[in-house]
């Protein structure tokens, strides 16, 4: 038989999805990492399963839909030296944003660079232990990206620092240059 969600998860998350339902509305979502927020097309009502494990309820649903008013919408569960955030609804950007700072923050997770929203960032590091960098404007329109320390792109040969501009859904190889 198939898996309540989250599936294979759920013991670590601590919690099952009691019911689900793509939203005709949106419903209201409140929680001190997201703020006030809506979830637009989907819902999920969780329920935790072990409440000894001190499993938090992050955000609620407000009240408007009823099956959904003051139940849990998002998760944490503490697990080994980490922990589980299960999202059950679909946040919007802002909620999102939120969301993902407060666990960076919370965690110490920094940025490779500082990129403007639509710019991806990816390390990869070779076998001798050199960092290379592929940077991604996910956008239709250029993007400039702030280079953090002298480097050298791959792609079109440009050696240098201060700011280098991507072609829209252009890519960069970067390295370091010594």
């Amino acid at each position: 038989l198939p898996l309540r969600q989250p599936g294979e998860l759920t013991e670590i998350a601590n919690v099952e999805v009691e019911e689900y339902y793509p939203l005709d509305t949106p419903a209201p979502l409140s929680g001190r990492m997201i703020g006030d927020s809506f979830s637009r097309l989907w819902a999920e009502r969780l329920r935790i399963l072990d409440p000894e494990l001190n499993t938090l309820a992050v955000a609620n649903y407000g009240q408007k839909n009823g099956w959904l008013d003051g139940q849990i919408a998002i998760s944490y569960n503490q697990h080994g030296k980490g922990g589980v955030y299960y999202v059950g609804a679909y946040l919007d950007e802002k909620a999102q944003a939120k969301m993902l700072e407060h666990i960076c923050n919370i965690r110490s997770i920094r940025p490779l660079m500082d990129t403007p929203p639509g710019v991806e960032v990816c390390q990869r590091v070779t076998p001798q232990g050199e960092k290379i960098y592929l940077v991604i404007n996910h956008l239709e329109v250029a993007a400039k990206v702030s280079l953090p320390w002298a480097a050298r792109e791959h792609l079109s040969g440009f050696t240098g620092k201060g700011a280098l501009t991507l072609a829209p859904y252009g890519i960069a190889i970067l390295t370091k240059d010594a």
